[in-house]
């Protein structure tokens, strides 16, 4: 009986002993991350989405200044539950810019930070497109200032209501009343841009005023039945224009009796789009899921060359005064293009090599006003001289980052080709790393153009 209390008693105190080393026992040595590379990302249950879209963010120097500059705002308010505070703490410490972040750094408080502000997010697999777009709809939100509603039992502030009203000089209404304030934005994060759209008869050549929407991301169908593709292919089919039946023309009814009804005369019109404000950070999206007659999803394979140097001045809305161009007003750019001549391939612009001085923010790149389509272009050689009768083009964005999705459509990978340092430190800035969740390492950028990009992120150079 004795030998058997002794056996507890030794049991428990070893249980004791045991717990007392976990606790404050040695610890392990953390692993120190190489400022060639970045952090890993700890996956903590079908997370790879969200690795890598952090992943992808990071090297994007706009957005991380703009995160901070967002928090140095409200350095007196609680500003440690802004999204926008996590954000730029998880994407400084994937450029090495942070001494506190561990290597793998498990980015849980992320999703956490987006639970507490009702976004539901499951423990199954998520698309990385719709991540972003849960991201920069939720910073949208916290960057817009909504006015106080005023209750009804709010004897005090009812009686204060111009104080919570517009000013005469600033707005009014047809009755005199005073307009209440409207929400307030203090700036948008650089990935938010214009799209401009508009409408034309094709009888009478009536335009319909030009119409502005918000985008975050530009999502690129792939055409059905087309050979060789690259981004700039996908980019024309998506400013080509449309045609619209039965739309109310009021130009046509100008040289038109009206009916009986009084109803406008209807006719078919073509929608332009084009692109009305382009934002610093663009975020493309090639749509790979098509759903099959059977109503079966089905993920496309085909491969999408994309440059590294991207130039979109053909694709930006321009409104023309009176007497430019035969007098004519309206919406320019995105104009129909046709697959024998046009536009900028990415071929045209080559990716230049690693080590090629690629051109500054300041610097204009001259880029050829005539090229040829896809197939007919040749390379240049790094001692090749373009002509000095080529224009200046505004619009050039680098490649800053490519995430790519592997497997089918019911279950995948999510990885990500990023550039090791934001666009300052210039040393690095030729550099790419592939990251996979906790494997992070050095690749050549002739691996990252030959990669199946899912979303690819640019920077306004």
């Amino acid at each position: 009986m004795a030998s058997k209390n002794w056996a507890v008693l030794g049991g428990a105190t070893a249980a004791v002993l045991a717990g007392v080393y976990v606790l404050w026992g040695p610890r392990g040595k953390q692993k120190v991350c190489s400022k060639d590379v970045c952090p890993g990302l700890v996956n903590v249950g079908n997370t790879c989405f969200l690795n890598g879209v952090l992943q992808a963010m990071a090297p994007c120097h706009s957005i991380v200044k703009w995160l901070g500059d967002f928090i140095d705002k409200r350095i007196t308010e609680k500003y440690t539950h802004y999204l926008a505070f996590i954000l730029v703490k998880v994407l400084k410490g994937l450029n090495n810019e942070s001494i506190e972040m561990s290597d793998p750094y498990c980015p849980s408080e992320v999703l956490e930070a987006l639970r507490t502000r009702h976004w539901i997010i499951s423990s199954e697999q998520q698309d990385s497109h719709e991540l972003f777009h849960v991201l920069t709809e939720t910073l949208s939100e916290e960057t817009t200032q909504f006015p106080r509603v005023i209750s009804l039992f709010d004897v005090k502030g009812l009686e204060e209501l111009s104080k919570k009203s517009q000013t005469d000089s600033t707005a009014v209404s047809r009755s005199r009343v005073l307009l209440p304030i409207l929400p307030n934005r203090d700036t948008s994060h650089p990935f938010r841009g214009l799209l401009a759209s508009q409408l034309q008869c094709k009888q009478c050549g009536y335009k319909c005023p030009v119409k502005h929407d918000t985008f975050d991301s530009l999502s690129l169908s792939i055409p059905q039945d087309w050979g060789q593709l690259s981004l700039d292919r996908l980019l024309r089919h998506y400013v080509k224009p449309e045609s619209v039946l039965n739309v109310e023309c009021e130009g046509c009814a100008t040289s038109k009796t009206l009916s009986a009804a009084n109803t406008l005369p209807k006719s078919t019109f073509v929608k332009q789009l084009t692109i009305g404000k382009l934002p610093q950070c663009l975020c493309i999206h090639i749509k790979r899921t098509i759903w099959l007659d059977d109503g079966m999803p089905m993920k496309r394979q085909q491969f999408i060359a994309f440059p590294e140097i991207l130039v979109l001045d053909q694709y930006v809305y321009h409104k023309r005064c009176a007497g430019d161009i035969r007098g004519t007003t309206g919406l320019f750019g995105g104009k129909i293009l046709t697959e024998s001549a046009s536009s900028l391939s990415p071929s045209t612009l080559q990716q230049p090599d690693t080590a090629q001085k690629l051109p500054n923010v300041s610097e204009h790149v001259e880029l050829p006003h005539s090229l040829p389509t896809d197939s007919d272009v040749q390379t240049p050689s790094r001692s090749q001289k373009l002509p000095q009768s080529m224009p200046q083009y505004q619009d050039l964005y680098k490649l800053m980052s490519v995430v790519v999705h592997l497997g089918d459509v019911f279950n995948g990978h999510f990885v990500t080709y990023r550039r090791a340092c934001p666009e300052n430190d210039q040393q690095s800035s030729g550099k790419w790393l592939y990251t996979s969740d906790e494997l992070v390492k050095r690749v050549p950028v002739s691996e990252v153009l030959c990669a199946n990009a899912y979303m690819l992120f640019y920077e306004k150079m």
